[in-house]
């Protein structure tokens, strides 16, 4: 997306927007580096009271924030075993934390205290955010059906239930590809 204005922007005054820092995540404790520390976050997930979950890569674990941004724990590790991962991407369900690691083609569920709960196979390689559902299901993205019927702009979903049992394929349809390229013009 680009914007452009040739004229006056406008925020001469500060009676405006303003950037308020509400609370911050991460960084380091009187002795250095701290457990909090974010070294190369990856995902985020935040649960419906306010609790934030980061998916760290360096190494692989989550970190868990309260809702005033103070470190909680850390839970899971790198690795291929029982609550173990590679890589994550996370989203917040009521109680649990569903994690997807495409490298590893598996999903797993914790538990909001960071258990363990159980994993299962699922879609491989395709390295994008998932999502839960407010009826709790667990969207994780795939390259669709052998063949792949629709069209190539659109996406496919593998909906699982919390306990690791397949509902369905979703597929959604992306706009038709044309031979002209479509543009938006914002004034």
């Amino acid at each position: 997306v680009e914007v452009t204005n040739s004229g006056p922007s406008g925020w001469a005054d500060t009676s405006g927007w303003k950037l308020v820092e509400l609370y911050r995540v991460g960084g380091v404790d009187a002795e250095g580096l701290g457990a909090e520390e974010l070294v190369d976050p990856q995902s985020v997930a935040l649960d419906a009271a306010g609790g934030v979950y980061v998916a760290d890569q360096k190494p692989a674990v989550i970190k868990q924030f309260g809702p005033d941004g103070g470190y909680i724990r850390s839970f899971g590790r790198e690795g291929g075993g029982p609550g173990e991962f590679k890589v994550a991407f996370i989203a917040a369900a009521p109680g649990v934390l569903a994690l997807h690691d495409p490298s590893a083609s598996r999903t797993s569920v914790f538990d909001s205290s960071g258990v363990f709960i159980r994993s299962w196979p699922s879609s491989c390689c395709y390295w994008s955010s998932i999502l839960v559902s407010r009826d709790a299901l667990i969207y994780v993205p795939t390259s669709g059906p052998a063949g792949n019927f629709g069209e190539s702009n659109d996406s496919y979903f593998l909906r699982y239930r919390l306990d690791g049992t397949l509902v369905d394929t979703m597929r959604i349809a992306g706009p038709s590809r044309t031979s002209e390229q479509q543009y938006w013009t914002l004034t």
